[in-house]
């Protein structure tokens, strides 16, 4: 989350004439004026503590290494331990997630994972808890003025959410999913008719096209060969150089 970030939501109500007023533009920092990255998880009975990354950098940024150690052995393992048989975990398809470290690692303390599809993060349900801590966080009064402040706010709405919203958000992934299906075969549905119709065209037949090919062919082949010269033109020829002899 960026200090000074636009989330593009913001509207505003204006007369024709004072497009350009100043009272109609919002300012920004170059780069957002510093940014936090952080890691989470929600469950059913409730959510993990956030974990606020190291900035990228010698010694910063997010590797199969630290995820191991900052993140799976801190936080979702003994988290794991609490439920029965049957933990899952989701996660996204980021290049240290998918390390064979992290895989190996994982089927060693038996934690299961869902293979994710790709391009489709609308469809996990951290995606909408992430945009409404942002909300939260924007809605303060006084906002952040740096970094430091921002990592607070941060932590403090975190705990702050309510496990009903998660609650919420994790009971809409059935209709998440039937939406996803819907859309799908009605796209399947529409591309089958577009289909059908392309064959009904009628369409010209091989055999009239070939004949048509063919005829080209021999008349330009007949029209590059020389004709062979009969008898009566020859005894023209010689006939006109008798004459021009005389």
């Amino acid at each position: 989350m960026c200090l000074n970030g636009c989330d593009r939501r913001g509207t505003v109500c204006r007369r024709p004439e004072e497009r350009f007023s100043q009272c109609c533009f919002s300012e920004r920092v170059a780069y957002g004026g510093g940014s936090v990255i952080f890691w989470g998880g929600i469950s059913y009975d409730g959510k993990t503590e956030l974990v606020l990354v190291p900035s990228g950098g010698r010694g910063g940024g997010l590797n199969a290494a630290r995820y191991i150690t900052n993140f799976l052995e801190e936080h979702v393992v003994p988290y794991a331990s609490m439920f029965d048989e049957g933990f899952l975990l989701m996660q996204d398809n980021a290049p240290c997630h998918n390390a064979r470290a992290i895989t190996s690692y994982l089927r060693e303390v038996g934690i299961y994972t869902r293979n994710w599809p790709a391009m489709s993060p609308d469809l996990n349900p951290i995606e909408h808890m992430w945009d409404y801590l942002k909300s939260r966080v924007r809605k303060r009064n006084p906002a952040p003025s740096d970094v430091a402040e921002l990592k607070e706010a941060l932590l403090e709405e975190w705990d702050a959410i309510p496990q009903d919203y998660v609650k919420k958000l994790i009971r809409s992934m059935k209709n998440r999913l039937n939406c996803v299906k819907n859309a799908r075969a009605q796209r399947s549905s529409e591309s089958n008719s577009s289909s059908m119709k392309s064959a009904d065209l009628p369409t010209p037949k091989k055999n009239k096209v070939k004949d048509k090919v063919k005829k080209q062919f021999k008349k330009a082949k007949h029209s590059l060969i020389p004709k062979k010269k009969d008898d009566s033109d020859k005894k023209e020829e010689k006939g006109e150089k008798e004459k021009k002899s005389k």
